[in-house]
């Protein structure tokens, strides 16, 4: 194949993978849920929330946050390093699955 044919079969590709992965990341996101709605999600959910830090318990293996987003959710972290450096009013987004009827956070990014 000529040098021309090969660049724009490449770019092509390339341009199709963008726009493919595009789709797919705004597809496959977690529904953003209130604080409210949480007590009726069925278990297995996975969901995304954001809510500001009134109480944080740590304890060995895990830590229990309380978020408020006007009103308040117990979030279990399993952790995964010593010190995530979370405060009192930080605001969090974090997405969690419900098991056994408890939310237990899979990612929390402070905001």
């Amino acid at each position: 194949m000529q040098e021309k044919t090969l660049i724009m079969i490449c770019l092509l590709a390339a341009a199709l993978g963008l726009l493919a992965l595009f789709f797919l990341l705004e597809n496959s996101g977690f529904d953003e849920v209130s604080v409210e709605q949480l007590s009726a999600l069925e278990d297995g959910k996975v969901v995304r929330f954001s809510g500001k830090i009134i109480s944080l318990h740590d304890h060995n293996k895990s830590i229990q946050l309380t978020v408020m987003q006007p009103i308040t959710a117990q979030v279990t972290l399993f952790k995964e390093k010593e010190d995530y450096g979370f405060s009192i009013n930080d605001t969090l987004e974090i997405t969690a699955k419900k098991q056994d009827g408890k939310m237990i956070a899979l990612k929390v990014v402070r905001k």
